[in-house]
């Protein structure tokens, strides 16, 4: 299955990235037992350590020169983390070096800054990240054991709560260094948008996504590339048209994570020796939500609109914001939460599967 078919499901959670150190424990370790090793490991390591919030403890932090963190303000942090268990396994990274260190690097990942909600609610953090961010400065690095009471993305307002509405769960350790902090990811993404479409989009504007004209403009773009057309977007081919289209999926730094061309995943080195690189089979619908690749109709949206959009034989780059591809959840380890994705589109020639 390609990556960009994949619909990854994350209940409550902003990414299984973030939140991989809170795994649930077995039901052989009681939470009154993981209460009483916390303090006992906190006791034998880290004696002096200070307690914040409901429970939190700084185990080390080196103030930055920025800002300090107002996520009432600024609810959404751009973040590098490391996450491991008191023990010091790495359970989860956004640092290569780290991933290296510990022979969990994959050129398929996605390394570098994570964007969270630093809130409650069903895309925000756990509490115990939320406390651990309170206070911190814009380029500082802190790191905080974090109790396994405090592994849930619901607030309670004491320490008691917590310990009576959460039942299990792990302990862990994160270290986060907080590299800026936004109002509204959305616009964030935008500018961000606004600026590659300068740079290599010919200084495109957003567009309406063909069939859906009565959305606002924002968040989604499309250049055609190596043909004549009109301007007009709103052309479609005949419904249930059956193309088939080679693709590459890029982020905005221009690191590909996906493609059906061998030798670009292989430059990307994405390579994967049992994937059939070749043209997939898409198939049109009235609406552009009606496009199915592979017979597969989860296709994130706005790929399934710059499919949509394509003339006969045209190539053609789409790229737009995440609420149109991945939003909060992300997929995986390839592509995190709140990433804006850019595509490059060819419609082709059916392949001759006989040669």
């Amino acid at each position: 299955m390609t990556e960009i078919m994949r619909r990854y499901i994350i209940p409550a959670l902003t990414a299984a990235l973030v939140l991989a150190g809170c795994a649930k424990e077995t039901s052989t370790d009681t939470a009154s037992a993981a209460k009483t090793y916390f303090q006992s490991w906190l006791q034998v390591h880290y004696p002096d350590a200070e307690r914040a919030g409901n429970g939190i403890y700084i185990l080390e932090d080196t103030p930055g020169d920025g800002e300090t963190a107002d996520i009432d303000t600024n609810p959404y942090a751009f973040v590098d983390f490391t996450v491991t268990d008191l023990d010091g396994t790495v359970a989860s990274t956004t640092v290569e070096s780290v991933a290296k260190r510990v022979g969990s690097y994959s050129a398929a990942n996605r390394y570098g800054e994570r964007a969270w909600y630093v809130h409650e609610g069903y895309d925000g953090v756990f509490a115990g990240v939320e406390e651990m961010i309170r206070g911190m400065r814009i380029g500082g690095t802190r790191k905080a054991a974090i109790p396994y009471w405090l592994c849930t993305t619901d607030r309670y307002n004491s320490e008691e709560k917590y310990l009576k509405n959460v039942t299990s769960g792990s302990n862990v350790i994160y270290t986060i260094t907080l590299h800026s902090m936004v109002p509204d990811i959305k616009e964030y993404e935008g500018k961000l948008l606004d600026q590659y479409a300068k740079e290599h989009l010919e200084g495109a504007d957003s567009t309406h996504i063909a069939g859906d004209e009565e959305l606002d403009r924002f968040g989604f773009y499309f250049v055609s590339r190596g043909i004549e057309r009109e301007e007009d977007l709103t052309y479609t081919m005949p419904e249930d048209t059956t193309m088939y289209l080679n693709y590459t999926g890029k982020f905005l730094d221009g690191k590909v994570f996906d493609t059906t061309i061998e030798n670009t995943a292989k430059d990307a080195g994405i390579f994967q020796s049992g994937k059939d690189y070749a043209p997939v089979k898409v198939t049109r619908g009235k609406l552009y939500t009606d496009v199915t690749m592979g017979g597969s109709s989860s296709i994130i949206a706005g790929f399934k609109a710059g499919i949509f959009m394509l003339h006969p034989m045209e190539k053609a780059v789409v790229a737009f914001y995440s609420p149109l591809g991945y939003d909060y959840s992300g997929s995986g380890s390839a592509i995190p939460p709140y990433a804006p994705l850019v595509f490059e589109l060819e419609l082709v020639e059916e392949p001759d599967l006989t040669e």
